[in-house]
């Protein structure tokens, strides 16, 4: 029966007394022999394995530590001991500021009214003087422009300026749409990189990767993406918008009677010093953990300034 059942045996005084049962319902029906089950001599035999034991599970706090240990050795999720230091040299400064200088040119360029200085145009009578009023040339933006109004000159005889379009598709060309969303895309990384660039100064590494090649790999980027917008832009100067500034002579990479103004140059500039700061981003990252440095740290000094 053993080899088919469960086997039980007892040692009562010496005496092994055996009980058989073909099945585990037939060995609950057993139990209600107490005697038999209260011996401490019980032994069961049974061809099938022991049920294996339950997994260790280890409380959720240790759970929880082999997570963050897991992270931080394998996917480096974790901020540089440097972090505690504040290292400051010429180059990572200059760096900085740059990067900062950079990102609040192209904004400002990007917002001004004077990408392109219109042709000369004179206004009505002065309604106070009686007189002719001096001429003014009107300047146009990407989606902006300054105009005199002769209806509001008696008030005011600084030019008015403000967005001619309210929305998106009311931008003067596809060209200038197509401009309007690389120079949006590269301004905003740039933006970015100058905000992380302030915090170079006490964390120089995040998941085991330099914040500045980081930073200089997103301003080569960003670079791409503002000489896309220029090189664009030119191609919208066909459109109605421009041509009623510039006159029937301008058509796309042809200015007619008008000139570019200083926010286009200030966006060339922006954009050649963005890929200076790409390139000058390594060499912050050379001052930052050259041996000099770790010296510093070696000491103790949780503050290291470096010519």
């Amino acid at each position: 029966m053993y080899d088919r059942g469960i086997l039980l045996q007892r040692t009562d005084e010496g005496k092994v007394i055996s009980l058989t049962a073909k099945s585990l319902s037939e060995l609950q029906s057993l139990r209600k022999l107490d005697f038999f089950f209260s011996s401490p001599g019980l032994q069961i035999f049974t061809p099938f394995p022991p049920p294996p034991s339950p997994p260790f599970l280890p409380p959720p706090s240790l759970i929880f530590v082999h997570i963050l240990f897991w992270f931080s050795t394998d996917l480096g999720f974790w901020v540089d001991c440097t972090m505690c230091h504040v290292i400051v040299t010429c180059r990572s400064m200059l760096w900085t500021i740059l990067s900062i200088v950079v990102a609040f040119g192209e904004l400002i360029a990007f917002m001004s009214e004077d990408w392109l200085i219109g042709r000369v145009k004179h206004t009505d009578i002065d309604n106070v003087t009686g007189g002719q009023q001096e001429p003014y040339r009107p300047t146009l933006g990407i989606y902006g422009r300054c105009i005199k109004v002769p209806q509001v000159q008696y008030f005011r005889r600084d030019p008015l300026c403000g967005p001619y379009a309210e929305h998106f598709n009311e931008i003067a060309s596809g060209f200038w749409q197509a401009t309007a969303i690389f120079l949006a895309v590269g301004i905003s990384i740039l933006c970015i990189v100058a905000f992380v660039s302030v915090f170079t100064m006490c964390v120089q590494s995040v998941m085991k990767k330099s914040i500045f090649n980081v930073c200089g790999l997103l301003q080569g980027i960003a670079g791409l993406f503002l000489i896309l917008g220029l090189i664009l832009y030119p191609a919208g100067w066909g459109s109605q918008k421009v041509v009623g500034y510039c006159g029937h002579y301008a058509s796309a990479y042809k200015l007619g009677e008008c000139s570019l103004g200083w926010a286009f140059y200030t966006a060339i500039g922006g954009t050649v010093l963005t890929f200076i700061c790409a390139v000058f981003s390594a060499q912050a990252e050379i001052a930052t953990s050259s041996d000099k440095v770790q010296e510093e740290i070696e000491e103790g000094k949780n503050l290291i300034c470096l010519l």
